[in-house]
Parts: structure tokens; C-alpha cells; sequence
């Protein structure tokens, strides 16, 4: 989690938002009438579907008192000191993925991620729904009490694949990504020839054994 330094108490931004957001069946929606989070401090209706409209928000508080949707905007950092509610939280992402939610501590229901970043630092009680719409997408959470179910599979970062309901204590403490991030590139070939797939690019731990390696163009 990055360091966040800054204590936000804010206000209620009572001017609704416009927000697009990737649903769980890769459709792109917008909403017109997304509560602002930004510097927030309030009830949020039930049923509500929130985001943020500017700048990076750190060590800031959300009390959820109903079922409620976060949309996570593309290029943005979110440090939630504490995040606590007894009810159905559901994150989605935008069309790059790349945004990140952090939650440094609280105890959460039930929770349903769609995109975006998500990171629990505290407490899961309930169930998790668990899917991704953008190769950069990804989830973690330290405890998850419940069961999650997975739509489509993740990996971890030891290339072990996870689908489909399974306990919750099996994912907690690891990351789980979209694709398989580690790539080995062994060459038995005498030429050198063999084909490298790089899971498009996306890679985080790297074996070299028989290859040289060069960049092609400029």
C-alpha cells in the first residue's frame, strides 16, 4: 500500500457526477447520477452508486450503511484508512482498469469485485464475488471469512489457477490477477527458435535459462 500521508476530513459533494464504469459482462454503463466521494463525509443512500471526481484520496474514512457501488476512475489512487458496513459493497473499473483501492483496515460484509484494483487490508465477514473485465485488473484481501465465487480465473503469484466457489481461506493473503504472471523462457531448440509468450506483456517474475534477449527497433 502506498504511503498516505495526508488526512482528509471533508465535506458532503452534493453535485452528482457522470461516470462510465465496465460492468461484469464487459459492457460499458454510465451513470448520471453518481454520488461524489471526493473529500466525503455523509449517509450514503442505499442502493447508491458512488466514484470520485478529482485527485487521489488518503487515509479517509467510509461508514456504509447499505448496499452501495464503487467505481474505481482509471489513473486514480484510493487509501481508505477504515471502511466498515454490514452490507453488499460492489467495485467496477473503467475502461483502462488501472485504478486502485486500497482499504488499510475495517471489517466488511459481503463484497462484490468487478474491476479495477481492490486491496483489503482488513476483514471480509461474509462472501466474495469475484470477476475482472481488464487484463490489469487484480484483488487481495488479508481475511476472508466466507466463500468466494469466481467467474473468471484468476492466478495468484505462483501460477496457480482459481475458478468457480471455493473457500475463502484459500485466496486470502495472496493476489490474484487474470492471467499467469510468471514467464519462463526456456529454449531447448538449437536455433534459438522457440516462441516466447509473454501473457501480453503483462509479467512480474521472469526465468532466463538458454535465450539471449534484444530489443527490436528503435
Amino acid at each position: 500500500m502506498p504511503d498516505a500521508n495526508v488526512n482528509v476530513k471533508a465535506r458532503f459533494n452534493v453535485l452528482p457526477i457522470t461516470v462510465s464504469y465496465i460492468d461484469e459482462y464487459g459492457e460499458t454503463k454510465t451513470v448520471t447520477n453518481a454520488i461524489n466521494l471526493s473529500l466525503f463525509d455523509g449517509n450514503i443512500p442505499a442502493g447508491s452508486v458512488c466514484s470520485f471526481s478529482s485527485g487521489s484520496i488518503a487515509n479517509a474514512t467510509l461508514d456504509i450503511g447499505s448496499d452501495i457501488t464503487i467505481i474505481i476512475p482509471d489513473d486514480f489512487e484510493l487509501v481508505f484508512h477504515f471502511i466498515s458496513g454490514f452490507h453488499t459493497v460492489t467495485f467496477y473499473g473503467q475502461e483502462k482498469g488501472n485504478g486502485k483501492l486500497y482499504v488499510a483496515d475495517g471489517v466488511l460484509d459481503n463484497v462484490n469485485v468487478y474491476g479495477g484494483n481492490v486491496c483489503i487490508y482488513g476483514a471480509i465477514k461474509g462472501d466474495v464475488m469475484l470477476s475482472w473485465a481488464k487484463p490489469s485488473n487484480s484483488f487481495y484481501a488479508a481475511e476472508i471469512r466466507g466463500s468466494v465465487n469466481i467467474f473468471k480465473t484468476f492466478y495468484d503469484e505462483g501460477g496457480n489457477p482459481y475458478t468457480g466457489p471455493i473457500p475463502g481461506s484459500s485466496v486470502q493473503g495472496k493476489t490474484l490477477r487474470p492471467y499467469d504472471c510468471r514467464l519462463s523462457l526456456n529454449d531447448d531448440a538449437a536455433d534459438n527458435s522457440a516462441a516466447i509468450d509473454a501473457a501480453n506483456g503483462l509479467v512480474y517474475n521472469v526465468t532466463l535459462s538458454g535465450r539471449t534477449l534484444w530489443k527490436d527497433g528503435a
